[in-house]
């Protein structure tokens, strides 16, 4: 019995597909590409993903939500590497970010300030004036109710917030 089953909650998200795949003597590959060939050209070590297993992971993900309005969003503490990024943009999602830094690098990656999540607690007042007017409705709308009344927001920003509406 699975751990899935024995649960009795919503199957799992891990991929169906074989990513890495061990060939004897013709060694390892991932998505049909032979490590060896990866490795003399990008030499070692390196990391290798597989963008097969990530879009199938994703997709599952997505479609086990299909009845709920939702939207994806990556966190990028977890792997902020370029292309990962990319993919994910590609496949819908959006990304969550909690420091400048992560957005500067998901702008790097493509994505708009539509599509980014400033989370976490403990922000700099400068944090909050660069992140504030790159950051989605969404994350600002869900804080609005803790940053309504922040003095230390409004007197470190020189300005009142202008809050969406709900």
């Amino acid at each position: 019995m699975s751990n899935d089953e024995r649960s009795g909650k919503i199957r799992s998200v891990t991929t169906v597909v074989p990513a890495f795949s061990f060939e004897g003597s013709a060694g390892l590959s991932c998505d049909g590409i032979w490590l060896a060939e990866i490795a003399a050209k990008a030499g070692t070590p390196t990391y290798v993903y597989s963008a097969a297993s990530i879009r199938s992971a994703w997709h599952r993900f997505d479609r086990a939500f299909a009845g709920v309005p939702h939207a994806i969003h990556y966190a990028l503490k977890a792997n902020s590497t370029l292309a990962l990024l990319r993919l994910l943009r590609e496949l819908g999602s959006g990304a969550d970010a909690n420091s400048w830094g992560e957005i500067e690098v998901a702008l790097r990656a493509g994505f708009i300030p539509e599509q980014l999540v400033f989370t976490g607690v403990g922000k700099t007042p400068d944090e909050l004036a660069r992140a504030v007017p790159s950051a989605s409705d969404r994350s600002t709308r869900s804080r609005r109710a803790n940053w309504r009344g922040s003095t230390p927001w409004r007197a470190a920003s020189g300005r009142a917030c202008a809050w969406p509406s709900a």
